[in-house]
């Protein structure tokens, strides 16, 4: 099964999906591969760990100023575009959301193309992105409890609530009949 999964900038949002990434491929045949943007952590920490990389030209809207705020804008179809040549060209069984503005629009491709999406809430209080894109998720899974009340309560998954972000049980999570 391949996962795709968008998101990084920081780490706090980049390492949850390595952990992710590195007990998916214990299973023989599974594939991942990681989509981000060129200025975040993952571009250099991911070949490090010889993980798959793509990149796309999403950058943040928040607290940026004017001007970057409009050039963000105006990058967003672009990024949108390269997600949608991404997901078609890997063919995800399943995407995971990691959070952050590189997430966004390779999500929103993959909802487009009916990819099963899935988001992974590592903070306490989910970031713009993941909140937006909650609407879409199939299911959802928070590392803290009192996060899950920004999602869908049906799509809602926490798990093993530690009060250390990235650190979570399985999400469950059937990819066949009524998933």
């Amino acid at each position: 099964m391949r996962l795709l999964l968008a998101g990084g900038k920081t780490g706090g949002h980049l390492f949850p999906g390595i952990a992710v990434a590195k007990q998916w491929l214990k299973k023989e045949g599974n594939e991942v591969l990681f989509v981000g943007t060129r200025d975040g952590i993952e571009s250099r920490i991911l070949p490090e760990q010889n993980l798959p990389v793509k990149y796309t030209a999403a950058s943040g809207l928040k607290r940026v100023g004017l001007f970057k705020t409009l050039l963000s804008l105006l990058r967003l179809p672009l990024a949108f575009l390269q997600g949608l040549w991404i997901v078609l060209r890997f063919r995800p069984d399943v995407v995971l959301s990691l959070g952050s503005f590189a997430a966004g629009p390779v999500c929103l491709a993959a909802w487009f193309l009916r990819k099963p999406l899935v988001l992974l809430e590592p903070n306490s209080v989910p970031g713009m992105t993941n909140r937006q894109l909650g609407r879409f998720a199939k299911k959802v899974a928070v590392s803290f409890g009192h996060a899950a009340r920004w999602f869908d309560a049906k799509k809602n998954r926490p798990h093993r609530q530690s009060g250390a972000p990235g650190v979570f049980g399985p999400v469950p999570l059937r990819l066949s009949g009524n998933s």
